[in-house]
């Protein structure tokens, strides 16, 4: 089948846990509608909702409990202390991993998330108030700004522009050259290119690709921030192309890896299609008996697929960075597949 992302012929759902099935089935749908500011490059969705992008108490998008994803954290630890002063906020902290990576590197870390569950004094379960918090300090904005509507204003309200920021978001150079339909979500209203990000400032300090090319990056100024135009727009040909007969082939138990925003979308999708995978897994123990929108999937544990016969069973990776880790963790008897 082919997933239309332009003129709103796409539905999305976010990426909320709900706890009980009837009111996953029921979540919000989000229109796609992806469109090109001409002037910066941005890529965004045209037809986003903020009223319907509401995370719930159960939005958890933590990944350390993966040691892929602590090894990319760890490299962005590295690129910071090259650049960073002493003082870091944080804005959109979620459970504050990276802040207690940063803060046993000796950094002084501030937090803000609404969606925090810790204890740490120094972050705030709130969302950050540019009114009152106006410290001279670097900026963390890490898979944040693919949320903000109209990124540039939403930086351009940060006061003092006496620091740094470094921003990290998904690639859509990788959902371009993967076929990566399932990274466009409801929840996320800007695709990033690097050259995009980077047109967010006059000057940057440094940019790249990390994670296997997936997520980019930029260290700039916020003295440097460019004031873009939101006008001049025009439709994003992008269309994704998915053979839901062909992975559901012989009826074979498919097992989705990875609760998070690609295995729901691929999930949701299926499903409108008359698919259902047997599970959905994920590594992280706060989403075990939760419940993914759209599909209404409860997510198990990873030890469940040993319920399973492994001849008639495979093991569909989300998130192909993944699948090594993934199969040191349950052995090689199962099938394996990557989106």
């Amino acid at each position: 089948m082919i997933i239309d992302f332009a003129k709103t012929k796409a539905i999305s759902v976010n990426s909320n846990l709900y706890a009980n099935q009837a009111e996953a089935k029921s979540a919000s749908v989000m229109q796609v509608n992806l469109v090109k500011n001409n002037y910066t490059g941005l890529i965004f969705n045209n037809s986003f909702d903020p009223a319907k992008a509401v995370y719930n108490r159960h939005y958890n998008n933590d990944q350390s409990a993966s040691a892929e994803f602590l090894n990319h954290m760890m490299s962005v630890k590295n690129i910071l202390k090259k650049h960073f002063k002493k003082s870091v906020i944080e804005i959109g902290c979620g459970k504050g991993q990276f802040l207690e990576i940063l803060e046993k590197e000796g950094f002084d870390v501030f937090g803000f998330d609404p969606t925090y569950e810790g204890h740490n004094p120094k972050v705030f379960k709130e969302f950050f108030d540019f009114e009152t918090n106006k410290k001279e300090t670097d900026y963390v904005l890490r898979h944040v700004l693919e949320h903000i509507p109209k990124p540039s204003d939403f930086l351009n309200r940060i006061q003092p522009k006496t620091g740094l920021v470094y921003i990290e978001v998904p690639s859509f150079e990788w959902i371009i050259e993967n076929n990566a339909w399932y990274d466009i979500t409801g929840e996320h209203v800007n695709y990033f290119t690097l050259e995009s990000l980077q047109n967010l400032f006059e000057k940057i300090k440094e940019s790249g690709f990390l994670f296997q090319g997936q997520y980019i990056y930029v260290i700039g100024d916020l003295a440097n921030l460019k004031n873009a135009p939101n006008e001049n727009i025009t439709d994003l040909e992008f269309k994704g192309n998915v053979d839901f007969k062909s992975i559901f082939k012989d009826r074979k138990n498919i097992v989705v890896w990875g609760a998070a925003g690609k295995g729901i979308t691929f999930c949701y999708q299926a499903f409108l299609n008359g698919y259902e995978p047997k599970m959905l897994i994920d590594i992280n123990e706060k989403k075990w008996g939760l419940f993914v929108p759209g599909s209404g999937l409860e997510i198990s544990k990873p030890s469940d697929i040993q319920k399973l016969v492994p001849e008639k069973t495979v093991v569909l990776i989300a998130n192909k960075v993944y699948l090594n880790e993934v199969r040191n963790l349950i052995g090689d008897k199962f099938e394996f597949c990557t989106l």
